[in-house]
């Protein structure tokens, strides 16, 4: 019975606050409040937020890093800096990120990011991968690089399925003997590595004869004397890549092969990045077999299925996993922009509309059940993001690329409702305050006009897709197929000049005059509203 008053009071807490919304308009005030707030809280010895166990705060470094490029202030800069390199660069370092196969462990056991819980979760590494790489984006350090790019891989490597869908996690091991897998005595480097190989494992992963771990068992951490250029280096790569063989010998711990829509359709969006930011073709090539297979297995004329699990589809989807879904299918449009993510996008968002949305209460609700401890909003962000700041996100992707009024209508309808919230409680709403950024700034439309089989559109998209400019949408087209994409209607109508690779570049829809000149629309792309 308490349980179930609990889940009641919480149910009622939220319909609450969705009801007593301010709708207090979003303001770059309240972005530089969440600035405050988290360097109440910040570690100022070990990065992260708050202390032990130490979560990663993969949506929280994001928001720092929009909050960041526009920041007016040189001592706002530098506090906001801080935080974003010295959370990333320990967890970077330490026991939580898998220093010889890549990916993040479940979360910190201890407040300097050397003892995880071993469990590898898909959110966590798809979130992680996309902030590294945004980080690498703004601030230009290719150890951020490395680690995303890393990261992709281990999701690649040990997680994509033969079909294209991605598992849930791989398990921290058996009762008892968690982390086995992960950890090495320094008997077992000894025997295992030469004399030069285990001297070198002692400098880059500080292994000892006592360990850092139980029963003398050593956590590989990247020593923090020794600089990240290191990484690339031909020694490190060699023993990273021998002890990883060495490894490959043990017996994996267990993996837990479900497949669920939501969380494969954040594993799409960063594979996507992956691809934009990294331009190798293997990420784009990962992020559209997930796509593949989720339009294959979870999209029904009913509408979206939740789960899959040995060849078997089942559970209605929530909010999550169309919101999810979406997001991935728009970052995977931007990436090879083939119209048909963009349309499956808009008819899943459509969908979502009619389903979820609330119509006596703002906000879209998180399942269809009736029962009413389920019937609940998502708000607050937890280790994923909410699904309703997700979506106002996606709503304003699409009314750039797709023009549609409804998506505006709705996506304001939203800000407002989840502007009221967040600024009581900036700390839980990360993602929600980075929907507003892109509010605030005035989103752009970058459309590029293209001449059939020509080349010189996709290079400039590479070029500006790596630079950090997350309060953007791109669409690609050529002229001749502009009147028949229904789903880009701001691209209808528009030429090339002189029969040359053409780009508008467009604010809300109000566009500058078209150039050929990819240098100077380049330096427009990049043109950032400070903030006021």
């Amino acid at each position: 019975e308490r349980v179930l008053s609990s889940a009641n009071s919480i149910v009622d807490a939220l319909r609450e606050r969705s009801v007593e919304a301010s709708g207090e308009p979003p303001s770059d005030r309240m972005l530089e409040l969440a600035l405050r707030e988290y360097s109440r809280v910040f570690d100022e010895q070990e990065g992260g937020f708050g202390s032990a166990p130490k979560f990663p705060q993969s949506l929280q470094i994001s928001l720092l890093l929009r909050v960041l490029r526009r920041l007016a202030e040189p001592e706002e800069q530098k506090l906001a800096r801080r935080m974003i390199e010295l959370t990333l660069f320990k967890m970077a370092r330490g026991g939580i990120y898998d220093q010889i196969g890549g990916g993040f462990h479940r979360y910190s056991t201890d407040e300097r990011w050397l003892v995880p819980h071993f469990e590898k979760m898909l959110y966590d590494n798809a979130l992680l991968s996309v902030t590294y790489l945004e980080a690498y984006q703004l601030l230009k350090d290719n150890f951020y690089r490395q680690i995303g790019l890393e990261t992709l891989d281990y999701m690649q490597q040990e997680m994509q399925s033969p079909e294209g869908g991605f598992y849930s996690a791989e398990d921290a091991g058996e009762v008892g003997l968690e982390g086995e897998f992960y950890v090495w005595s320094f008997e077992q480097l000894k025997s295992e590595l030469s004399l030069d190989e285990l001297k070198l494992a002692e400098r880059y992963f500080g292994v000892t004869p006592q360990g850092n771990f139980e029963h003398g068992k050593n956590i590989l951490v990247f020593d923090w004397g020794v600089p990240v250029e290191t990484r690339a280096g031909q020694e490190f790569v060699a023993l990273r890549k021998n002890l990883l063989e060495i490894r490959g010998k043990r017996q994996r711990p267990h993996r837990d092969e479900k497949i669920l829509c939501g969380w494969n359709g954040l594993a799409l969006s960063a594979f996507a990045k992956g691809y934009q930011i990294g331009g190798e073709e293997r990420y784009l090539n990962a992020a559209q077999r997930c796509a593949e297979f989720l339009e294959r297995i979870f999209v029904t004329e009913q509408g979206l299925k939740r789960r899959y699990f040995q060849g078997s589809v089942g559970i209605e989807a929530t909010h999550e996993d169309y919101a999810f879904f979406i997001d991935g299918l728009i970052e995977l449009y931007q990436s090879n922009f083939d119209l048909h993510w963009l349309e499956l996008a808009i008819k899943l968002q459509d969908r979502q509309d009619a389903v979820f949305w609330d119509t006596n209460s703002p906000g879209y609700n998180f399942s269809v059940s009736e029962d009413a401890i389920i019937k609940k909003k998502d708000f607050l962000d937890n280790a994923t993001p909410s699904a309703n700041s997700v979506s106002l996100l996606n709503l304003i992707k699409l009314h750039g690329l797709a023009g549609e009024k409804r998506h505006y209508q709705r996506s304001r309808e939203l800000a407002g409702l989840l502007s009221g919230l967040a600024h009581k409680y900036p700390l839980g709403f990360p993602k929600a305050l980075s929907a507003f950024d892109y509010i605030l700034e005035g989103g752009k439309e970058i459309i590029v006009v293209n001449p059939r089989g020509g080349s010189a559109g996709y290079e400039f998209v590479r070029k500006i897709q790596a630079d950090f400019n997350p309060n953007q949408v791109v669409a690609l087209c050529e002229p001749i197929a502009i009147e028949a994409q229904t789903a880009l209607k701001p691209a209808a109508g528009r030429t090339l000049e002189a029969g040359r690779t053409t780009v508008y570049v467009c604010r809300e829809h109000v566009c500058s005059a078209p150039t050929v000149n990819l240098e100077e629309a380049a330096a427009m792309c990049s043109e950032i509203r400070r903030m006021e």
